[in-house]
C-alpha cells in the first residue's frame, strides 16, 4: 500500500510539473549507459524501497516529491541538476530522517526564505526546557552534524545553539527545495518545532503563528 501511495503521488507530481510548464531533464540522468539502467529508473527503485520500509506515513508525500522533482530541470537559481550519485544520496538521507527532522528542515528553510515571520530566539543555551524540546534540540544538532544544517556559530552540543544563526546547507537546502518543504502544512509536530525555535508557545490552529 505504501509503495502504491508513493508511486501515485510521484506520478501526480510529475503530471503537475508538466502542466506547469516545467521541463523533464534531457541529460545523462535519463540516458541508458552501457550495461546499466538509466539513473531515473534506479532512483525509482530506491524510492519504492524507501516507501516500503517507511513507518511514518506523513513522510510519503515528501519522498514522492523528491523523486518526481529530481527528474526535472533544476531552476538556474538552485544551481546544477542533481546527478545520479547525489540523487541516491538524497533518497538515502530522507529514508533515515524522522518526520520531525524533516519538519525542522522545513522550519529552518522557511526562516531562511522569510516566509515564517515569528522571529527565532537568540539565546545560545536553552535553559529549563522540557524533555520534548530536549529531543528537538538533539535532532537539530544531529542535522548539523550531518551537514544538512549550517550555523554561523560552532555548535558544540545540542543545548548550545542560536536558532537565529541556523541555515540550510548543501543537501539540506536541496531537500528543502526538492521535497517542497516550503508548502509543508503546520501540524502539531511543525508547531512544536516553531515553538522551540522561536521561544513562543504555538497553539495549534492559531492563525497568527505564521
Amino acid at each position: 500500500q505504501k509503495i502504491g501511495t508513493v508511486y501515485e503521488l510521484a506520478k501526480n507530481k510529475i503530471e503537475e510539473n508538466l502542466k506547469a510548464g516545467k521541463h523533464l531533464r534531457t541529460d545523462e540522468f535519463m540516458e541508458c549507459e552501457s550495461q546499466s539502467r538509466p539513473a531515473y529508473e534506479e532512483l525509482l527503485e530506491s524510492t519504492l524501497f524507501a516507501a516500503q520500509r517507511e513507518c511514518e506515513e506523513k513522510k510519503l508525500k515528501y519522498i514522492a516529491n523528491l523523486y518526481a522533482n529530481i527528474n526535472f530541470e533544476i531552476p538556474q537559481r538552485w544551481g546544477m541538476n542533481i546527478d545520479s550519485q547525489a540523487a541516491n544520496k538524497l533518497m538515502k538521507i530522507v529514508s533515515e530522517l524522522s518526520y520531525r527532522e524533516i519538519a525542522i528542515l522545513a522550519v529552518i528553510g522557511r526562516y531562511q526564505n522569510g516566509s515564517l515571520t515569528k522571529p527565532p530566539r537568540r539565546e545560545n543555551i536553552f535553559h529549563n526546557i522540557n524533555q520534548q524540546k530536549n529531543y528537538i534540540a538533539s535532532e537539530v544538532f544531529d542535522l548539523y552534524c550531518r551537514g544538512l544544517v549550517y550555523s554561523d556559530e560552532i555548535i558544540l552540543y545540542a543545548g548550545a545553539m542560536n536558532p537565529q544563526k541556523l541555515n540550510l546547507n548543501g543537501y539540506g537546502a536541496a531537500l528543502f527545495n526538492l521535497m517542497e518543504l516550503s508548502t509543508m502544512p503546520e501540524d502539531n509536530v511543525v508547531d512544536d518545532v516553531i515553538s522551540f525555535m522561536s521561544g513562543i508557545k504555538i497553539v495549534s490552529g492559531d492563525s497568527s503563528k505564521n
